[in-house]
């Protein structure tokens, strides 16, 4: 549908378009008219959300999306019921108090009046709820839900809205109090204040025992790790690492030094000691007859006997070596002596040799005495640096743990510090800044405004509902929407015409100006001349897809309009499934008679009112009966449960229609509907065309498309299909 045809569509409806708007605005006037006056306060709260100049506790940048939350965080907080509650408490505690309440009890005063305030104060202090379990408290709650303070009757009135762009909170309250109005909002920024507070230091007393116990904590663990470091150092005799390791390092530097030094001097005595040994044997060999030598032999072994145990003491006996140097001066006595009973020998002689000799021997052996023990320290040494750096590794492990403890400790430091510095300043952000005062001038109503808006909303509203009723209505209102849902080729249309009693004759006779009346005729006429200008069609067969479309009706109104041009018409109602036509024309049932003529009685059926009827004519007038319409006849039939292919059964169905319609124009018969009976499929073989009738009020539904889809394979056979009951002015063009 396009916009013109929206708009006529409209048009059409003036009456509802024009009509509910102007009920809907005098409704509205009505109401507006009769509300109470209602009286606004206005208080503003400054959250601190956004502004920089606060304390700063973080260099933190600002976060709108943050920022926003927060807003709304509060606001849901400040419509809460705890902290509406709160109001509602202090409205009713103001009234209890107060010898002018806001709103006067209408049971009179309360015996228990004291006890109320003192149940109130309490509750009010600690922000609690009331306890409608408790009888005295329920007390209490009734009253206040007499008198409206319930926190769901004050939150219908009451607005809370950040102001935009801002750091400020509205609050707004409309009662018919203005006093009243303004304690509600100054009481929703005191009692959100409050509440802040509160849920502030019960959070920050939260964080700050867990941050404090956190301390505790990583105290503890630090000082764990310190006792364990010193305890490993104690035990392995660490002090310091770095001097202990270059101490031991410096020592085997040096003890490196002296071990090179013994073993140049071990390597000179080796040497030395060779020399002696030749010399000695020389003059050992040339001094082997002396008898002395016996002397000096035992001398020396036992000095080479001593000599022994001293370095196997450890080169530390005093005594034993003052033996030995005596042992030694008694050697040079008798080698002194030897040699003074030769002086012809060389001055050197074997005692001197000898003696020479152990001195270098013995001076070997303390060598290679220093020797070992030169080896033994690097050696033991080096093992304490293999040990120590063994150890290094440990100490450095538990100084980190150490370390790790301490960083610990100081975050956990830090966080307290941090939690401890916020909970000095939660809470300081809030302040109401504007208090809201008593309204002097009542609320506008707005009554002109709220009567246009209804108006106009009503009137677009009828004008949607009209257009949304006109695209659901799914009926084939006229003759175009038939076309486009059946795809049928239309006869013509008739519109419905609301008579009781419908006399046709008067309605083509008289001069009538009725426009449904003049419409009704032409459409009739219209369809008249369609069926005339059809060729070979005598026999029509009207049926329909389902039942009530106006089938009978129609076949008399076609058959009427026919005799006016003096044609002969004969009515043989074949619906045998609801013989409507035999009621309406008050024809007698004759077609079982004209059933049992059969051919042998054909030669005695003449048209009924035919001059020189016969001998037979009382026969013919009990099948083929006059009906109030001159040329119009009719044979009825009776309601039955067969079809026409059983009861035409065994006779010549087609020869008896060919007999009795040879002197008539037309011959009409009805077949009952398509979607329920299969009668008009087997009349089919009777009649040369078919005329299916459409009432405009029906819907087009899944069995009437199956219907629909038999009439197009008729072909020839199909005539065009009438739409009855179109409404007058879907007919009527201007």
């Amino acid at each position: 549908m396009d916009i013109t045809g929206i708009l006529n569509l409209i048009l059409k409806k003036w009456w509802l378009v024009l009509g509910v708007p102007a009920l809907a605005a005098g409704l509205t006037f009505a109401v507006v008219r009769s509300q109470p006056k209602t009286y606004k306060s206005t208080a503003q709260l400054s959250t601190g959300f956004t502004m920089e100049n606060t304390l700063a506790l973080k260099d933190e940048k600002m976060d709108l999306r943050g920022i926003g939350i927060k807003f709304d965080n509060l606001i849901q907080t400040m419509k809460s019921e705890r902290v509406i509650s709160m109001v509602s408490y202090n409205l009713e505690l103001s009234d209890l108090k107060s010898t002018y309440p806001f709103r006067p009890d209408p049971e009179g005063e309360y015996p228990e009046k004291e006890q109320m305030v003192k149940v109130l104060d309490e509750h009010i202090s600690a922000m609690e709820m009331l306890d409608p379990t408790e009888p005295e408290e329920n007390l209490i709650f009734e009253r206040i839900k007499t008198k409206n303070y319930h926190p769901w009757m004050l939150i219908g009135n009451l607005s809370v809205k950040r102001v935009k762009n801002t750091d400020f909170i509205s609050v707004q309250y409309s009662s018919e109090n203005p006093d009243l109005s303004a304690f509600v909002v100054n009481q929703v920024c005191e009692q959100i204040i409050k509440y802040v507070e509160l849920f502030n230091q019960d959070r920050s007393s939260e964080s700050l025992s867990f941050f404090y116990d956190l301390i505790q904590e990583k105290k503890k663990n630090l000082d764990e790790k310190i006792a364990q470091l010193n305890t490993f150092k104690s035990t392995n005799s660490v002090v310091d690492y770095e001097i202990q390791s270059e101490s031991i390092v410096s020592q085997i530097s040096g003890y490196e030094i002296n071990r090179q030094e013994e073993l140049k001097n071990i390597q000179r005595l080796t040497l030395s000691i060779n020399k002696l040994n030749n010399d000695l044997l020389e003059l050992r060999q040339e001094s082997t007859s002396n008898p002395n030598n016996a002397k000096i032999v035992e001398l020396r072994k036992k000095i080479n006997d001593l000599n022994q145990l001293y370095i196997e003491g450890g080169s530390t006996d005093t005594q034993l070596y003052q033996t030995i140097q005596n042992l030694r001066e008694r050697l040079r006595i008798e080698m002194t002596s030897l040699a003074s009973q030769s002086p012809n020998k060389p001055s050197v002689n074997i005692s001197d040799l000898q003696y020479q000799k152990e001195q270098q021997e013995l001076e070997l052996s303390i060598a290679e005495s220093n020797l070992s023990s030169l080896n033994r320290s690097i050696n033991n040494l080096k093992a304490n640096l293999s040990a120590f750096s063994n150890k290094e590794s440990l100490i450095a492990a538990l100084e980190e743990e150490v370390e790790n403890a301490k960083k610990e400790h100081l975050q956990a430091l830090s966080k307290y510090n941090e939690k401890k510095s916020e909970s000095l300043a939660s809470g300081a952000g809030i302040k109401q800044i504007l208090e809201g005062v008593p309204a002097s001038t009542p609320e506008s109503s707005k009554t002109f405004l709220l009567v246009i808006l209804a108006g106009v909303a009503s009137m677009g509203l009828t004008c949607f509902a009209i257009v949304l009723l006109e695209f659901t209505d799914l009926r084939i209102k006229n003759i175009k929407q038939f076309e486009k849902y059946t795809k049928l080729r239309p006869l013509g249309s008739v519109n419905a015409i609301k008579m009781a009693n419908i006399d046709l004759k008067k309605i083509f006779t008289s001069d009538n100006q009725d426009e449904e009346l003049l419409v009704f005729k032409q459409s009739l006429r219209k369809i008249r001349f369609e069926i005339e200008q059809s060729p070979n069609t005598k026999t029509l067969l009207v049926t329909s897809t389902k039942q009530g479309e106006g089938k009978s009706f129609l076949i008399l109104c076609l058959a009427y309009s026919l005799s006016l041009i003096k044609k002969r018409i004969l009515i043989i109602d074949t619906n045998f499934k609801n013989n409507s036509l035999t009621e309406l024309l008050l024809a007698p049932a004759s077609m079982d008679k004209l059933l049992e003529a059969n051919n042998t009685m054909s030669a005695r059926l003449l048209p009924a009112g035919d001059a020189g009827m016969g001998p037979d004519d009382d026969f013919v007038k009990n099948i083929i009966n006059r009906t109030g319409h001159e040329n119009i006849d009719v044979i009825g039939s009776s309601v039955g449960t067969s079809s026409p292919s059983e009861i035409f059964s065994g006779r010549d169905f087609r020869n008896m229609l060919d007999i009795v319609s040879m002197n008539y124009d037309y011959v009409f018969m009805e077949g009952p509907s398509l979607n329920k009976y299969p009668d008009t499929k087997e009349l089919l073989a009777y009649v040369d065309k078919v005329i299916p009738v459409f009432s405009a009020d029906s819907v087009i539904k899944q069995v009437d498309s199956e219907s629909i889809e038999f009439l197009k394979t008729l072909n020839g056979q199909f005539l065009g299909a009438i739409l009855n009951n179109v409404e007058t002015k879907l007919m009527v063009t201007k």
